[in-house]
């Protein structure tokens, strides 16, 4: 945007001469732009404040489970700053939550064109995916949620899951177990309980897959085995929003 068409967008006037007045000269022209840019950058720290702040209630309303109201409150904050890849995932993942599938995506789209490893809008794309039990697309969004954060255990938790979907037991396993471990290491003994019995769960089906004797003539080969009825529901953990900056 040009640079007065900026400053009368964020309410503020650029220098204006006088009729038949003398041009100024460069350095008291300098002094004035200098002047205008501090009061930008003032009005524009401020409305990232303003923002962060209704990303701070959005954060205590979801944690109510008031998801109506954390919308609410992340529609303030994108208002005040429309450019953040990091808000849009946010009121994506609280539609999820809410259920509201279509406005979720749209938020989630929208975050990856902002920034494309927007890790969370990934996560919440597989997790649509998957919903929908699209598994290649699932374990295409998680695979790309991964690689921008390797370390996140909801994302490898829900990765494990895709991955045993598409047939990739022995890789499940073992992303099952990298998830387990960080929720250990986190004190999360329920979460690391729920990715145990995934393992476990996950490991009895590796087993019933292992290679038989091929089939006689006229015999059909058994199909994947079905998951043992005891099996740990796929309901992930919460993923946790990335708080915001101070």
């Amino acid at each position: 945007m040009h640079y007065e068409a900026l400053i009368r967008h964020i309410g503020l006037h650029p220098p204006r001469h006088k009729p038949n007045s003398v041009a100024r000269a460069p350095q008291t022209r300098e002094r004035c732009y200098n002047a205008d840019m501090a009061r930008l950058n003032q009005r524009l720290g401020l409305t990232r404040y303003e923002a962060d702040e209704h990303y701070k209630k959005a954060l205590e309303e979801y944690g109510k489970r008031h998801l109506d109201a954390a919308i609410l409150e992340m529609d303030e904050a994108l208002r005040l700053l429309p450019t953040s890849s990091e808000y849009y995932a946010a009121r994506g993942f609280f539609f999820l939550e809410d259920g509201v599938n279509t406005r979720a995506a749209e938020d989630f789209d929208r975050a990856l064109k902002i920034y494309r490893f927007e890790t969370l809008a990934l996560y919440g794309r597989g997790v649509i995916a998957y919903r929908e039990k699209d598994w290649e697309r699932a374990l295409a969004h998680f695979t790309e949620a991964y690689r921008s954060r390797p370390k996140r255990p909801e994302t490898l938790y829900y990765l494990a899951l895709a991955q045993h979907r598409a047939g990739l037991n022995p890789q499940a396993i073992a992303t099952m177990q990298q998830a387990a471990a960080i929720f250990e290491q986190a004190g999360d003994k329920k979460r690391s309980g729920d990715a145990a019995k995934w393992i476990r769960a996950i490991e009895r089906v590796a087993a019933q897959e292992a290679p038989k004797l091929p089939a006689l003539p006229g015999q059909s080969m058994p199909g994947r085995p079905a998951l043992p009825a005891n099996a740990p529901q796929p309901a992930p953990p919460p993923p946790g929003l990335p708080k915001p900056k101070p």
